[in-house]
């Protein structure tokens, strides 16, 4: 739990313009924003199998992984779905 919240603030701080304007967005038009697309996304992306397929299966080290699987995130959910 700690490692998360922590996690998630330094998320936020990094990207704390984006996350503003998403939840801006979300004020205004909830529909903008994505959030099923979205957790469904971050739901295979933070999972431990996706986690688990670069640390042990390609060998990848864990700052690796985290380095990968963050990108994959933010590319993933900060461009618009077609």
């Amino acid at each position: 739990m700690r490692g998360g919240i922590a996690a998630g603030a330094r998320m936020f701080a990094a990207e704390r313009d984006v996350v503003r304007a998403l939840h801006s967005m979300a004020q205004l038009d909830e529909g903008a924003v994505g959030v099923e697309v979205a957790a469904n996304t971050l739901w295979v992306i933070t999972s431990f199998e996706a986690f688990d397929l670069l640390f042990a299966g390609r060998g990848l080290p864990l700052e690796e992984v985290t380095r990968l699987l963050t990108a994959a995130a933010e590319h993933a959910l900060l461009r618009p779905v077609t």
